[in-house]
């Protein structure tokens, strides 16, 4: 699958990119046509999976790009909690390097309908591409 979109926090005040098989060139041009080229060449080495890794949350600051980069995304488990351990490094760096809120028991609760409301707004981007793809039975 190659798709890429992005996403409010909500009812916070930024956004998150979710990037699945591209290149590091094609997500800079991706992110960079969204961001009124603040993104910069530098930038490009923050968008490069291992050869191993299936999917990595990137914070550029002081632009505040985040994203969350995955190699494929299939339906299956392992793709979904792979997508979901990178939702909660997006939800942590937006709360705790943006705007302040370091994950505590009196901040949890935000941590996780935030965590909540991301899931399920990627999945309602990335389902549908699957079921297109997929004969029927």
């Amino acid at each position: 699958m190659k798709k890429a979109f992005m996403i409010t926090y909500g009812t916070y005040p930024f956004n998150l990119f979710v990037i699945v098989g591209m290149s590091p060139t094609e997500i800079f041009q991706y992110i960079n046509r969204r961001v009124a080229g603040s993104f910069t060449e530098g930038n490009l080495n923050h968008l490069t999976l291992g050869e191993r890794t299936q999917a990595r949350y990137v914070l550029v600051t002081p632009i505040n790009v985040n994203a969350i980069l995955m190699r494929d995304f299939t339906g299956s488990a392992y793709d979904t909690a792979c997508l979901a351990h990178e939702v909660f490094h997006a939800v942590h760096g937006a709360f705790s390097q943006i705007i302040g809120l370091v994950l505590s028991d009196d901040s949890e609760e935000a941590y996780s309908y935030e965590i909540q409301y991301l899931m399920e707004k990627i999945l309602d981007k990335l389902l549908p591409s699957l079921d297109k793809k997929r004969k029927p039975r």
